[in-house]
């Protein structure tokens, strides 16, 4: 038996090198086309090159690919305008409203982008070949009114969350770290609607159809994380479901950037009605009037608006300029702040506002004047902009210390990603679902590291009071944790 059992993981092992140099080397087939066609080709070439190597360090496929996606997200949010360019036949510094050294920013952002990648791996050790199995036997040990009552409870706790933030004072942040658990409920809802044979998916359409639905009216339109947890909930329960699920996936994907180019040219004026003209990120409009007025708007684009949205969207997801201004001021003599920015974050995180009233509050903004010259009267209506935790390394340690700030995010993003999923029993399961949901916060690349580091400290927090005070309340209130304990404690 044994000699099966290593005949069977020895050819599973092999078929997983063969899927992932497979999904290493396909984007390929459609990208260095788009890279030798422009006049950004050794840019896009290297662009080409840190893909296949971010994948085939972090794709593993029988884990929740939340690794991979930090990486990929920030990878097209840091290459999309010079393929774009490429496709325009212009140099990638037009699609920037300031000068500065564009090329070299994204050459050095792709570089911090592969010691990320490098980083996490180490930090996260060896994939667990066996997860997946055990996810979909867990699950599958319920029926699914179990997965659908603990989302329900959690998605009530989360909605009770956000809203005491609101006058929560020094615990706003907590609150808010919390009120994204629903996601994890979702996590192990999505595995066990798609990782169990013969279970009906609409308990789970309906859920995925509230969270769409809320996420479009608010001032933000967070819809992305709906499709990004139901991706990930798909992957949770092993690869192979991707492969089935591959229409599902693509209508997906076409949904989710469909309604983010709607969303782009619309969202101006929109948001202008929601806030009722104060110009502040606030929402004084009642959900369905909010409605009417979006299909609204909705009704009357044309192609050309389309049109316009798409390019919009393109250039508000590359982030790249700001970067390439301060690497312009840098040459011209501003000097390193010696680790000031990711200093603070890191001092910050162990500060909670709750003890320290008094701790001045993290404005991204003007770090983005201080280290930009740029100063725009849009930004000082609320408007929350950043340079990126990138950028920040930089500023702080130079051409070649930023690499290593990079790689200690890394590894402490790794090490979140082991501790979690080197959980045992019903904890492993738990645990699963949680891991997307605490390093979530590392995905955008414009992210602070002054936001950053208190965040990921925060969020895994708050997974360590789910961990071992308020899951295993819930799942005794369910019976997971009782009659079947037993059979769902693999580990």
């Amino acid at each position: 038996m044994n000699t099966l059992d290593a005949k069977m993981g020895s050819a599973q092992q092999r078929t997983s090198s063969k899927t992932r140099l497979a999904i290493a080397i396909l984007p390929l087939m459609a990208l260095v086309p788009v890279a030798l066609m422009g006049p950004n080709t050794l840019l896009a070439l290297y662009a080409c090159v840190a893909l296949p190597i971010g994948i085939l360090l972090l794709w593993r496929p029988e884990e929740p690919p939340i690794l991979l996606f930090l990486f990929i997200y920030q990878w097209i949010q840091t290459t999309i305008g010079t393929f774009y360019s490429n496709l325009l036949g212009q140099q990638v510094d037009r699609l920037a409203d300031h000068p500065g050294r564009h090329e070299e920013a994204i050459a050095l952002l792709i570089s911090g982008l592969i010691v990320l990648a490098a980083a996490m791996r180490i930090a996260a050790g060896r994939a667990r070949p066996d997860l997946a199995h055990r996810i979909r036997e867990m699950v599958g040990n319920y029926p699914t009114r179990t997965w659908v009552t603990i989302y329900i409870v959690t998605w009530l706790f989360s909605f009770a969350c956000s809203t005491v933030a609101t006058f929560s004072g020094g615990l706003v942040q907590i609150f808010l770290i919390f009120a994204e658990v629903k996601w994890a409920a979702f996590l192990l809802l999505t595995a066990s609607a798609f990782g169990v044979t013969q279970r009906s998916k609409l308990p789970w359409i309906i859920a995925f159809s509230v969270e769409l639905a809320m996420g479009i009216g608010g001032f933000f339109a967070d819809f992305s994380s709906i499709f990004f947890y139901s991706f990930i909930g798909i992957a949770l329960a092993g690869s192979d479901l991707l492969k089935r699920n591959k229409l599902l996936i693509g209508v997906g994907v076409v949904m989710m950037l469909t309604i983010a180019v709607v969303w782009t040219a619309v969202k101006r004026d929109y948001r202008a009605f929601i806030n009722a003209g104060t110009r502040e990120q606030v929402v004084v409009v009642d959900y369905q009037d909010r409605m009417a007025d979006l299909a609204a708007r909705i009704a009357s684009l044309d192609a050309a608006a389309m049109t316009d949205g798409a390019d919009k969207m393109i250039k508000r997801l590359s982030y790249f300029e700001f970067f390439g201004v301060v690497l312009q001021r840098n040459a011209m003599g501003q000097p390193h702040s010696g680790g000031e920015i990711w200093g603070w974050g890191a001092i910050s995180t162990f500060m909670p506002r709750i003890l320290f009233p008094d701790k001045p509050v993290a404005d991204d903004t003007a770090l983005l004047i201080r280290y930009t010259g740029l100063n725009q009267p849009a930004w000082r209506t609320g408007t929350s902009i950043s340079l990126g935790y990138i950028t920040e390394a930089f500023i702080d340690f130079g051409r070649y210390g930023m690499f290593a700030a990079i790689a200690a995010l890394g590894l402490l993003i790794g090490m979140i990603h082991r501790w979690l999923l080197r959980q045992k029993g019903w904890r492993l399961l738990i645990g699963s679902g949680l891991v997307p949901v605490a390093l979530m916060p590392a995905h955008l690349l414009e992210i602070s590291a002054v936001k950053l580091l208190p965040a990921l400290a925060l969020s895994s927090l708050a997974s360590w009071i789910v961990l071992n005070f308020l899951a295993p309340k819930l799942l005794r209130s369910v019976g997971v944790i009782n009659r079947r304990a037993r059979a769902a404690r693999l580990g």
